[in-house]
């Protein structure tokens, strides 16, 4: 896959309705990135449109007849008039990709916004920056937190924040982005003080009814230094905002 080769590219793996897939997106957007996409495609195309490309492969088709297809997208952001502007500023560091109602939406690293990039119908690659919202408290993720990880459920997105820039000590939090209004939801996450903060991931189990945090802590006095903790995503367990630890910990 040429795009895993570019520069200044991120490639990660995430999944959506169809399975996993590949994403390939630059880790800066900026001005430069808001052009028409070119007429014909080559090696040799102007750079400027190969630092803008994203591109999608879905793992799927490598096990169908089609065979590998991947999807390129130069982003575009339109005016009020429908005409591609250059004026309107997206300049951020974009990260966490994921896949909703055929969009791909990536986190603004140290912002509160969104930026989506539409993959299909008359719309294909514009891009909207997309506000999100704090709670009823008035509480959202700090963007502080050097890095996140997140499930997909339904039209909740589950993100577990962790490694605090000004606080390093500080314990990781768990949140969910409800995608319809955007608004952040605190949820009580209960976890030891060997907290995963390293090499962390977040896994939905294929049944659906469970979701696994895995990671280092980071202490060097912790013999088993990595960690499993297995919790509930009964939905009920969602709305009171409290998920029920099957397995408090798990030394591997």
């Amino acid at each position: 896959m040429r795009s895993v080769l570019r520069k200044h590219h991120s490639v990660s793996l995430i999944y959506d309705e169809t399975g996993p897939v590949l994403v390939s997106h630059p880790t800066k957007f900026s001005r430069g990135n808001n052009q028409q996409q070119p007429q014909q495609q080559s090696e040799g195309c102007n750079e400027t449109y190969d630092s803008a490309v994203i591109q999608l492969l879905h793992l799927h088709d490598l096990y169908t007849k089609e065979g590998i297809r991947t999807v390129s997208l130069y982003p575009k952001v339109k005016d009020d008039d429908g005409k591609i502007s250059k004026r309107i500023d997206i300049s951020a560091l974009y990260c966490d990709p994921f896949i909703f109602r055929n969009r791909l939406y990536l986190f603004n690293r140290f912002g509160d916004n969104l930026l989506c990039v539409s993959i299909a119908g008359s719309d294909r690659s514009e891009v909207r920056i997309l506000n999100t919202y704090p709670d009823v408290k008035g509480e959202r993720p700090s963007s502080r937190y050097a890095n996140r990880c997140h499930i997909l459920l339904n039209e909740t997105l589950l993100v577990y924040y962790h490694q605090r820039l000004d606080k390093p000590d500080a314990q990781p939090q768990l949140w969910k982005l409800e995608l319809g209004p955007l608004h952040w939801n605190r949820l009580q996450l209960l976890l030891s003080h060997h907290f995963p903060i390293g090499r962390v991931s977040l896994r939905q189990c294929s049944s659906g009814a469970f979701a696994f945090l895995h990671g280092e802590c980071g202490r060097s006095i912790c013999q088993e230094k990595a960690h499993l903790y297995q919790f509930s995503l009964i939905q009920q367990s969602l709305m009171v905002s409290l998920f029920v630890l099957i397995n408090y910990l798990v030394g591997l």
